[in-house]
């Protein structure tokens, strides 16, 4: 009782378009969205994890954070961010029992993936379910 086991940040906005033709006002929306609010649930869940010494995190993340595509780089920029404080916040808390997990969806392009992820395999696992889209969990 009391106890809070699992937080799922799965909140999204996608963004397209070109930089240029970008408002301010979407872009920050975008990062408020993608990145800021994971920012603040983690913020809130995490001194209760700690205090128990055990809990998951799984942000939703995306293929488009390791690598910009264009007309979508704010998309891909945010979700790089959430990526990257991911794998920080994972070092900072695994002493305390709390685990921190990527899930992201890609369209099946099965070699290009495994080409992109392979850079990471001396320090990530990937594990895919084969589905119409493969989720990929990135083991922190």
């Amino acid at each position: 009782e009391g106890r809070l086991d699992i937080v799922i940040n799965n909140a999204g906005v996608g963004i397209t378009g070109p930089l240029e033709e970008t408002p301010a006002s979407e872009i920050k929306n975008n990062f408020e969205t993608n990145l800021f609010g994971p920012i603040e649930v983690m913020k809130a869940v995490l001194p209760q994890m700690r205090e128990q010494n055990s809990g998951l995190i799984i942000n939703i993340t995306s293929i488009a954070g390791y690598m910009g595509l264009p007309y979508r780089g704010v998309y891909s920029a945010s979700k790089g961010a959430l990526e990257i404080i991911t794998e920080a916040i994972s070092m900072e808390v695994k002493n305390f029992g709390v685990t921190m997990r990527q899930l992201f969806k890609v369209r099946l392009m099965k070699n290009r993936m495994e080409i992109r992820c392979s850079k990471w395999t001396n320090t990530l696992t990937v594990e895919a379910i084969q589905m119409k889209w493969q989720w990929l969990f990135i083991r922190l």
